[in-house]
């Protein structure tokens, strides 16, 4: 079985907060922040919501709608699968 993967923790957030996200970062930074709010069993669907708005808010240019649910889909798959590999499923 391979090791599960290390969560790592999200961006300092006062800053992450502050500034925001620009190109070049976006992709990983919404990959950690839905790991970190799933991880924490937020529902799926209010960790996509809160995404897609924290996208809006913070991200320059914003990722697309499409781009979003997929990385939260993404994401949210791993989770379960880590869920139930540990038992918790």
């Amino acid at each position: 079985m391979a090791a599960a993967a290390k969560p790592r923790p999200p961006p300092n957030g006062a800053e992450l907060f502050a500034s925001g996200i620009a190109q070049g970062a976006r992709n990983d930074t919404v990959t950690r922040l839905t790991g970190h709010l799933l991880r924490r069993y937020v529902d799926p669907w209010i960790a996509l919501e809160l995404i897609r708005s924290w996208n809006a808010a913070r991200c320059r240019p914003p990722l697309a709608d499409e781009e979003i649910q997929q990385i939260v889909n993404s994401i949210a798959g791993r989770e379960i699968k880590r869920r139930q590999e540990a038992g918790h499923g």
